[in-house]
């Protein structure tokens, strides 16, 4: 009845446990701490494989997510989106393809950008405030998007949206560690690419 063929595997947002968030005025306040387990993605996607370097999923294992009920729904709702934009019937050359894709691209891009912006440091009891925080979504696109049957290889580095951390790391204003984060990520990525 319902046409749902093209898939896009996406983690899931487990509960892990409620915190307090440390705030300077004192005024700290209780929020819900997930975190993402890729587990049916690389199943289905890379045969129960991990996808990219220890260094990265090690990272992405030990990120929490501080999200708020808002987020979430957010979260969920882009994620959806994306999935019902990859599946509409389009009487449109494939050749196209590439320009049809963008609405779920940007979906899946808002979730996880989303994510990114509700990084908690269990350290500090405080939102994330890292070097590698600038990195962090397009590691998390990175991961999403690799092995996903439904991406042609060549738009990964557009869906990944290199070339805004490219951008990025060609500004000024860049502590010396986000320099580093940014261009360690980059030659990972390239490198990455070019096995493929």
């Amino acid at each position: 009845m319902l046409n749902n063929t093209s898939k896009l595997f996406f983690p899931k947002i487990e509960f892990e446990k409620s915190t307090e968030i440390n705030h300077n005025s004192g005024d700290n306040k209780i929020v819900n701490l997930y975190y993402l387990d890729w587990t049916h993605k690389e199943k289905k996607c890379n045969d129960g494989e991990t996808e990219l370097p220890f260094r990265y999923e090690d990272k992405i294992k030990n990120l929490r997510f501080a999200i708020s009920d808002g987020y979430l729904k957010e979260i969920r709702r882009t994620s959806w989106s994306s999935v019902e934009e990859l599946n509409m019937m389009r009487a449109v050359d494939s050749s196209m393809r590439h320009l049809y894709l963008k609405p779920a691209v940007g979906f899946v891009s808002v979730a996880f950008r989303l994510l990114s912006d509700s990084l908690f440091d269990t350290e500090t009891g405080f939102y994330y405030r890292k070097s590698d925080k600038i990195v962090i979504p397009h590691i998390l696109l990175y991961k999403f998007w690799k092995n996903q049957r439904q991406v042609p290889s060549s738009m990964i580095m557009d869906y990944t949206e290199i070339p805004e951390l490219m951008t990025i790391a060609s500004n000024e204003e860049l502590s010396d560690e986000q320099e580093r984060d940014i261009n360690e990520f980059l030659a990972f990525f390239n490198e990455d690419i070019k096995i493929k």
